[in-house]
């Protein structure tokens, strides 16, 4: 790995199971840290899938999104063998994308209301400038959101960063192509009806435009070798996506105001 920060690299011990009915097949991993990740292991819904989540995770910390913490999980042998799941599928050794379990959350789905007393609240303008930024196509589903509950506080965490890039089909022709693109990304009305003030959609923009370009240099590089045979050349389309893009979601947030049917504009700068 090179890069001014080095992503975490935590050991499988443990199979613990499949996470819920998710199409990309997540299990909860125990590794030798001591702690739980949520782990997947297959690109069955995209060859670029390990990619995104990589991507997601890291660009939504660098623009201080709610994300819980992203590592890399070493599957070896000798624990592959010891699941029968893992090794009935016949996976390979290597390096997996896990996030940190957030325990006592639930699932936020389109039906359900997003609780007013979340601690964090004000934090909601952030996901849907994240998911303009890196075309998120995948926010309105269930499962992408989740609400914790914990020493008596509500928080949420914005997860599952499979489908940005505009999916985990792309190719780096695709990625050229829906670098301007101005179409809102999906997402739950709660999550729009919750955005109260234009402060904090201000606060979050501005956090993403002061991103700078070393930053998304060192984002990228972090992507493993084995990911891609070709991944040079991804590392460096996805640093041009990440470095244009953050300069247009003003401007597609600015034409959509109208979404956000309850937010006071006038602190908005």
């Amino acid at each position: 790995m090179e890069g001014d920060f080095l992503l975490k690299i935590v050991n499988a011990e443990t199979d613990l199971g499949r996470v819920g009915k998710g199409g990309s097949n997540a299990r909860f991993i125990l590794c030798d840290d001591g702690s739980e990740y949520i782990v997947k292991y297959e690109k069955n819904q995209g060859q670029r899938l390990f990619i995104n989540e990589l991507v997601g995770a890291l660009s939504g910390n660098l623009m201080g999104c709610v994300v819980p913490e992203f590592s890399l999980v070493k599957f070896d042998q000798e624990f592959i063998n010891s699941s029968h799941d893992l090794k009935d599928k016949n996976i390979k050794g290597g390096f997996f994308p896990g996030i940190s379990r957030i325990k006592n959350a639930v699932d936020l789905c389109s039906n359900q209301s997003i609780p007013s007393d979340l601690e964090n609240i004000h934090k909601l303008p952030y996901v849907v400038i994240f998911d303009n930024w890196v075309i998120n196509k995948d926010r309105n589903n269930c499962g992408n959101l989740i609400i914790s509950f914990s020493n008596g506080l509500k928080s949420f965490y914005q997860i599952d960063n499979g489908h940005i890039l505009g999916g985990p089909q792309w190719n780096l022709d695709s990625l050229v192509r829906i670098i301007s693109d101005s179409e809102f990304q999906p997402l739950f009305a709660s999550i729009a009806d919750n955005v109260r003030e234009g402060r904090f959609v201000s606060e979050a923009l501005w956090s993403l435009e002061t991103v700078d370009d070393k930053s998304i240099q060192d984002l990228v590089s972090q992507i493993p070798a084995e990911w891609a045979d070709d991944v040079e050349v991804i590392k460096e389309q996805i640093n041009i996506f990440l470095s244009k893009r953050k300069n247009i979601v003003r401007s597609i947030i600015m034409e959509n105001k109208l979404k956000f049917r309850y937010c006071e504009w006038g602190f908005f700068k």
